[in-house]
């Protein structure tokens, strides 16, 4: 993913996967050269994109782990066996795992040396640090474990030290103290770490997110209908500028313009002619087909203008009766 950070996707967690894009371009996106350098480069972009998943029942998350308690299939980001449906816009290629809901989002190897590496310097330093605390805990124990010629020989503990068992105390206190700051520390820059990766990832996604589940069900059949009216208006249009066609002329007349306006595109000339055949009109007592007419050699040909208005108008009229 071009944001900085690492992401899982179990795909067996999915009943079933369907993913779905439209339009395809190369945009240049700002991103970090060695994770410092401001840089730009070329990555393929997703104009749209449609996901359709539904997740594998409870049980599943149940017994895939046997840890895998029943608040824990309750905190998730998606009801296991239900069926999701979302819409996005201008997806780069590589940020598609971000757009699962059941994706693990975690740190990538830099921010991991970013954490570990201080905090391995801070353990070593509280180390440096608390050694005379330690040493006498560890005579201590040797006094009490091996005896008391150890205990001096190892660590230079005296039967007067053991028997003091304040400095024992302290000692153990003060290590308790500074190994539990460093933890907590170490344990919410993890904590803050992860919430800039949350923001970092609604902060790209938000606005490309269009609609989800029901409202992109409306979305798709909105897009189908128009599209649907793209094809008849195509299809009309160069039977009227140019003549009598057949279906095949037609067609290829209509991909190479398509195509001279960068859109490779494999048009659907019998749907749209049944759709422009399929409009009929009462202007007489017969009805009579809107927009175009098969002749009997197989061309087929456009009505005029005027003519195609009527029959709309009169199509119009009595669309409900």
């Amino acid at each position: 993913t071009w944001v900085h950070v690492s992401t899982d996707v179990n795909l067996e967690d999915f009943e079933e996967l369907i993913v779905c894009y439209r339009g395809r371009s190369t945009q240049k996106i700002k991103t970090k050269k060695w994770y410092v350098f401001d840089s730009e480069v070329d990555v393929p972009v997703y104009h749209r994109v449609a996901i359709l998943v539904r997740f594998k029942n409870e049980e599943y998350f149940k017994n895939r782990r046997s840890n895998t308690s029943a608040l824990q299939v309750a905190s998730m980001n998606f009801t296991p066996g239900k069926a999701y449906i979302f819409h996005y816009k201008d997806i780069p290629q590589m940020d598609l795992e971000l757009l699962f809901p059941n994706v693990v989002i975690g740190m990538n190897w830099f921010d991991k040396l970013v954490v570990g590496v201080p905090a391995a310097a801070a353990v070593l330093g509280a180390f440096a640090k608390l050694a005379p605390q330690m040493m006498v805990i560890a005579g201590a124990l040797l006094f009490y474990t091996l005896g008391r010629d150890s205990a001096l020989a190892w660590t230079g503990t005296k039967e007067s030290d053991v028997n003091d068992i304040m400095p024992v105390l302290a000692a153990t206190f003060a290590i308790a103290t500074v190994l539990g700051t460093l933890l907590f520390n170490q344990y919410y820059a993890v904590i803050f770490k992860q919430l800039q990766f949350q923001k970092t990832v609604t902060d790209t996604l938000f606005f490309r997110n269009l609609e989800n589940n029901r409202g992109a069900l409306c979305a798709f059949t909105d897009l189908a209908e128009e599209e649907e009216t793209k094809e008849m208006l195509l299809a009309y249009y160069f039977l009227l500028t140019r003549g009598d066609q057949t279906a095949t002329e037609l067609d290829q007349a209509i991909e190479g313009w398509l195509g001279s306006q960068g859109a490779t595109i494999d048009f659907d000339v019998s749907s749209a002619l049944t759709q422009l055949e399929g409009f009929a009109g009462r202007q007489t007592s017969k009805p009579q087909r809107l927009n175009v007419v098969r002749t009997s050699d197989d061309t087929w040909s456009a009505r005029p203008i005027p003519e195609a208005f009527k029959l709309l108008d009169d199509l119009w009229d009595n669309a409900y009766t």
